[in-house]
Parts: C-alpha cells; sequence; structure tokens
C-alpha cells in the first residue's frame, strides 16, 4: 500500500486520514474522546479526518498512543505521514488547477480499475493534443497559450502515468453519441488521428470501450476510481464534474449508485467496433 501511495502526497495524506477515523471508530472513541486524550481540540481531529488538515509528527505520535493500533499499522501510518509531505509531480501546476485535482490525477494514477461515463467529449486520458486544444478554445476556459501549455503538459503527463506504466488498470469507457457527432465535425487533420488515438487505447487488452446508441440510467458524465488498498469502506471513489466545479465523492451509498448504473449501462452498451460498422 505504501509503494502505491509513494509520490502521491495529497492521495496519501487522504488514506493516512482514512486510517485514523478508521482506527479511532475501532477503538470506539469520539473525535471528542480522542481529542482529549491526545490533548488537541476535537475541531483538529474533525480537520484531520476530513483531509482538511496536514498530520505533524507530534499530532501523529499523540494520536497513535490512544488508537490500538498492529506494529504494521503503525509502522503504515508513520509512512503514510512521511509521503504526506513528498512535493507531487503535478505540483509545477497547482496554482492553475482546482483544489480537488491533485487528489483527483493521484487517485487516478494508483487506481487499479477505471470506470468512466463521458456524454460529450472524448475522455481526457484518450485525447489528441490537437483535439484538446479544439476543445479548450471552442470553450472558451483558456484566454492565453501559458495557461493552454500547463493543461496541456498536465493531461499529457496524466496519459504518461496511466498508459506508459508496466502496469496498465483496467479501463471501461461508456461514450454517449454526442462524442462523435462532435468529433465528426471537426476538420479531418484533427478528427482522424484522434479517431485513431481512440481504436488504439481500445485495442489494448486492458481497455473496453463502449459506445450507448440509446437512453440509459447514465445521463451525466462520471468516474469511478478503485484502489484495492483503500480498505472496504473507501475502495472506490466518484469523481464527477457538474456546474460549479469538480468533486471527489467517497461516502458508499452515492457510490454505490453510480457503480450499479455504470454496471447495468456497460452491459446493454454495444462495443465501439460494432458502433463505427
Amino acid at each position: 500500500m505504501t509503494h502505491s501511495a509513494h509520490h502521491r502526497p495529497t492521495l496519501a495524506g487522504r488514506i493516512l486520514a482514512n486510517r485514523i477515523e478508521h482506527a479511532r471508530k475501532r477503538a470506539k472513541l469520539s473525535m471528542g474522546e480522542l481529542a482529549k486524550l491526545a490533548g488537541y481540540h476535537t475541531s483538529t481531529i474533525s480537520r484531520i479526518e476530513a483531509c482538511k488538515q496536514g498530520v505533524s509528527r507530534p499530532q501523529l505520535d499523540a494520536l497513535v498512543k490512544h488508537l490500538s493500533l498492529s506494529k504494521a499499522e503503525t509502522s503504515e501510518v508513520y509512512s503514510l505521514q512521511l509521503r504526506s509531505k513528498e512535493r507531487g509531480w503535478w505540483e509545477p501546476f497547482s496554482e492553475h488547477v482546482l483544489p480537488v485535482t491533485p487528489l483527483f490525477v493521484e487517485t487516478e494514477q494508483a487506481a487499479n480499475r477505471i470506470d468512466s461515463v463521458e456524454l460529450q467529449l472524448v475522455p481526457g486520458l484518450l485525447q489528441t493534443e490537437d483535439y484538446t486544444r479544439e476543445v479548450q478554445v471552442a470553450e472558451g476556459y483558456f484566454h492565453s497559450e501559458t495557461k493552454y501549455q500547463i493543461n496541456r503538459e498536465l493531461r499529457l503527463q496524466r496519459q504518461k502515468h496511466i498508459f506508459y506504466q508496466e502496469d496498465i488498470p483496467s479501463i471501461r469507457y461508456l461514450l454517449g453519441p454526442a462524442v462523435f457527432v462532435y468529433l465528426n465535425n471537426l476538420p479531418s487533420q484533427i478528427r482522424e488521428p484522434q479517431l485513431e488515438r481512440i481504436k488504439e487505447r481500445a485495442s489494448l487488452p486492458e481497455v473496453d470501450i463502449r459506445m450507448l446508441d440509446q437512453l440509459s440510467g447514465a445521463n451525466v458524465s462520471f468516474t469511478l476510481l478503485t484502489l484495492d488498498f483503500l480498505g472496504d469502506e473507501t475502495g472506490t471513489v466518484l469523481h464527477s464534474e457538474q456546474v460549479g466545479g469538480e468533486r471527489m465523492i467517497e461516502e458508499r451509498r452515492v457510490v454505490s449508485r453510480y457503480a450499479d448504473i455504470f454496471e447495468r449501462t456497460f452491459a446493454q452498451a454495444v462495443t465501439l467496433e460494432e458502433y463505427l460498422t
């Protein structure tokens, strides 16, 4: 697990917060009770567990004394605390991205399964540079070449961390018809390379791309990221892009609902090959 969090400080911090919360509940301690035992205010424990503040070494020392951790668990939380202080590969872009982006890209990179619904555009991990530029210009998000280059480099790094590693995660995409409506209306010098990129990725044994050719329960775009070292409670995380910004959701009830929608819809969808013939 600690290897999976290496050079992913935001994710390491989130896992550490999860471990502390789980251990506290296992010890049958309220936040207030743990705070009193450790010598901190209840709001400090609340912010730590909500991952709204990091955990210093002295704080962790005080908490560990009252959490009844095994030797392995103790070693893990100290390792996570150290890793949470590392410099993430995304940090050069940190001033230009949304607050949720670091956690998203690190979770995406560490996931062993990625399930994604995209109704309007080619998913970011499949986009070519020219397609990315075309979309950003059309949406009017960036008004300077500098901002475009920053976003472009971040996207390229995301693709590199997923597709140019030894173990590619299992990836399943559900694409809406509008994805190809927009793509087919682009100039051929943008359209053709992008179509080839989609086919190239679809040919990988780890990647399964399917198309929605009818109305379905999947009426919003979202991504489910599954990690095999987060534990039962937060094994899958939902990333949702909506009006007002992006969100990362771990609440089991919400995640399960989206997972059910994905599985039902994926089973009914046609393969990319069938759709294109």
